[in-house]
């Protein structure tokens, strides 16, 4: 459920990346998918949301900043230059850099598996690079460079808070008050760069902001399908679930906006490359 959650919402992002800008889309999403995960809080786990301690708002507070400001703010840019295939096969190598912190830090092992899925992920990676002429196949005003910058970027923040956010749920704080607290956070962090043409944006484009509703509504059901289930089992069993979710962008992708993205052969063994090294590398 987790993947699929991501996967839509990058779907529905990228609809409504045509009229808002990526700023301003990525703090509606923010906004309305917090008013979700405190919703639940308040019915489930009111309790436990009212025992965070100080210490524990400091590290929610970080995995906000990490995960949806910069992880989300970074992975709409990334989408509206380079399309959502491509921006989310690119994102879906976080799992690289998750190890590259987990094994100094957790102390976790390079193993055959590890390094054949980082070999995996570096060619896919290497494929989707190969991809001529992307301007003009992918969609109206890509700029690869920025796309492929920002995508990565996205991965680097979102891998890096993994190994975070295992910590945090793990040991310290209830799953879906992580979710609802550090949202906040991310959507505070965000929200003070919006500027005030926030409100003009909606207004003008009120169709593409309820898309960014409908984007923030499914990435905080995944996100808290995915926090929950890092609670409930291994880690190097929830994240290869998670990493799948590229595959759901690509599909809606091709069959729903044709008329927005091309989706070629490149960028399907692209992906199917990337997730494959993301399921080894998180196993291995």
């Amino acid at each position: 459920m987790g993947a699929a959650g991501f996967g839509v919402a990058r779907i529905f992002a990228g609809i409504g990346l045509q009229n808002i800008k990526p700023l301003h889309g990525s703090v509606i999403s923010l906004v309305f998918g917090w008013l979700l995960a405190l919703a639940v809080v308040l019915v489930f786990q009111f309790k436990a949301l009212i025992s965070v301690s100080p210490i524990e708002m400091v590290w929610l507070s970080i995995i906000g900043v990490l995960s949806f400001a910069l992880g989300r703010g970074l992975s709409f840019l990334g989408i509206k230059y380079i399309g959502i295939s491509r921006s989310t096969t690119v994102y879906a190598s976080y799992p690289i850099f998750t190890m590259a912190l987990a094994i100094p830090l957790l102390g976790e092992r390079i193993s055959f598996l590890l390094v054949i899925g980082v070999l995996l992920i570096i060619g896919g990676l290497t494929l989707l690079l190969s991809e001529r002429k992307t301007e003009k196949t992918a969609l109206k005003g890509a700029n690869r460079l920025l796309g492929i910058g920002f995508s990565l970027a996205s991965a680097i923040s979102y891998g890096a808070n993994t190994v975070l956010i295992k910590w945090v749920v793990s040991g310290m704080v209830n799953p879906l008050v992580t979710v609802a607290v550090s949202l906040f956070f991310g959507t505070l962090a965000l929200s003070v760069f919006s500027g005030k043409r926030l409100g003009e944006s909606i207004r003008n484009s009120p169709r593409s902001a309820g898309f960014f509703i409908l984007s923030g509504l499914a990435m905080t059901a995944g996100s808290l399908a995915f926090y929950s289930s890092l609670s409930l089992a291994p880690a190097v069993v929830v994240t290869p679930l998670g990493a799948t979710s590229p595959l759901f962008a690509v599909l809606g992708t091709y069959l729903f906006l044709r008329k927005i993205e091309k989706v070629t052969y490149q960028v399907v063994a692209g992906c199917l490359m990337v997730v494959a090294g993301g399921v080894l590398v998180t196993v291995g």
